[in-house]
């Protein structure tokens, strides 16, 4: 119902959040506060974009968000309903601290849905809680969990390591709070604490084997595209020094490159063409992770840019992409299920008193050899 001349939009709570992300909080809070139970049907998207004065775009991706994390569930010709069961929230309820800003990335889309599966699977639920990858409002949503009372919390810590000392003190919120934690992928080394325990790839060793890989075959001119520091890019760049070292191939400066943009469908475009332009280019560019090296095939083929005879290229996770685009992507494969599918396992058990110390449980990653090298 829309409402009357005299009548002023409802204000929205998270003033600092994007609109979205405001409206997923408020409904949220509304199903953990049993203000909206289970099975109980929530307002339609047009009676909320009227009450809050929002477009349908804002308050649709916001439901659609709550229906992926399994707090709601569409009934085609009924309507939204509660899905969560709060009846079970103190010894059920797990908490997920990740930024949603990162899904989009397939790497962590896959780690997450394995996360949800395998919860439900062994009768937990999930509260996630997203950091919208902001130091404050991390911090912040590790408190709430601890008054929600989720029994133990998956952390997937701020990845820049000029954030590490704010990792620290949410994983000491978490943990003063009695929540058991499993901390996904990244290990944080100044962590003390013996109870808390990691899922993480062999990322150093992954990227080792394949400049190794790359070195055989060959290529010598070897260039690297990587973004600002956090513990999977350090991982990363350390098995690639460390490769290349160990066959005394120099990597000059200008072939080590950050990434000029954050946006998913840009990344790589703007590096490729500055290799490209040099007077001696790399012979192959190792990509950060699969996403930058599809941007990179296809940029190529729009310009006619032969892969591998011109510039060869390589990735790291092996998404769903990477064996279909032409010519198909080399790469490390990473068990991003199971990574899920072990953070989870990990946690239940220390939960049910199985794991009375911290493990450290470093996957194994595979190298994929495809037409792009």
């Amino acid at each position: 119902m829309s409402k009357g001349p005299d009548q002023q939009p409802t204000a929205l709570p998270g003033k600092d959040l994007p609109r979205y992300a405001a409206v997923r909080q408020m409904l949220q809070d509304k199903i953990l506060s049993g203000e909206f139970p289970l099975g109980h049907q929530i307002p339609t998207e047009l009676s909320l974009c009227a009450q809050y004065n929002l477009s349908r775009k804002t308050v649709h991706r916001a439901i659609n968000q709550l229906v992926k994390e399994g707090y709601l569930i569409r009934k085609r010709g009924s309507g939204t309903f509660v899905k969560f069961k709060r009846s079970q929230q103190q010894k059920n309820l797990i908490g997920v601290l990740v930024s949603l800003n990162i899904l989009g990335i397939g790497a962590y889309d896959q780690i997450l849905q394995s996360i949800k599966a395998t919860a439900e699977e062994q009768g937990f639920q999930l509260l996630i809680a997203d950091t919208h990858h902001d130091t404050r409002i991390a911090c912040e949503k590790a408190v709430e969990l601890n008054k929600r009372k989720t029994v133990g919390t998956i952390f997937f810590p701020l990845q820049n390591l000029a954030c590490e000392d704010t990792n620290l003190q949410i994983i000491s919120t978490l943990r003063n709070a009695g929540q058991h934690v499993v901390v996904a992928d990244a290990l944080i080394s100044e962590c003390n604490d013996p109870e808390v325990s990691y899922v993480t790839s062999q990322n150093r060793q992954g990227v080792y084997e394949l400049t190794q890989y790359l070195i055989k075959k060959g290529y010598k001119r070897i260039a690297f595209l990587s973004s600002d520091p956090s513990y999977t890019v350090s991982d990363r760049e350390a098995g690639f020094r460390a490769a290349m070292e160990e066959a005394d191939l120099e990597i000059p400066p200008e072939y080590f490159l950050k990434l000029a943009s954050f946006h998913a469908k840009e990344q790589g475009i703007q590096e490729i063409r500055v290799l490209l332009a040099m007077r001696k280019p790399p012979e192959v560019v190792i990509c950060l992770h699969d996403l930058i090296a599809l941007n990179i095939i296809r940029y190529c083929k729009e310009n006619k840019i032969k892969i591998p005879g011109d510039i060869a290229v390589a990735g790291f996770d092996d998404l769903d992409h990477s064996s279909s685009i032409k010519p198909s992507l080399t790469t490390v494969k990473q068990p991003l299920s199971t990574i899920g599918e072990q953070t989870v396992e990990l946690l239940i058990e220390k939960i049910k008193g199985k794991k009375a110390h911290a493990s450290h449980i470093e996957m194994p990653c595979e190298l994929i050899v495809r037409k792009s090298t």
